[in-house]
């Protein structure tokens, strides 16, 4: 994908899946819209808004050991699923 921008506000993407070019226009704010209300972003600003409100907010004990598995075994399982739609000649020489 090659993006290049027009204008200020606009940015201006070039895909070319196999045959055919699509060209798309995505706003600065619709990107900035997307990103930011992601569900990390969110997690990390109420955590650091806590934070800095000195708020006594605790977690109970089983939920971090829990969360913490779920995210090694989706980072594994995503890792894994790349590791085996690439070809090991991408994997010897990068």
């Amino acid at each position: 994908m090659t993006c290049r921008r027009d204008q200020r506000t606009t940015l201006s993407c070039f895909v070319k899946p196999e045959s055919s070019f699509y060209i798309y226009d995505v706003s600065m704010l619709t990107l900035a819209k997307a990103n930011l209300f992601s569900p990390p972003v969110l997690g990390f600003g109420l955590g650091a808004i806590g934070t800095r409100l000195k708020s006594d907010l605790k977690l109970p004990s089983p939920l971090p050991t829990l969360l913490s598995t779920y995210l090694l075994l989706a980072i594994g399982l995503k890792g894994g699923t790349a590791l085996a739609k690439s070809k090991v000649s991408e994997l010897a020489i990068p």
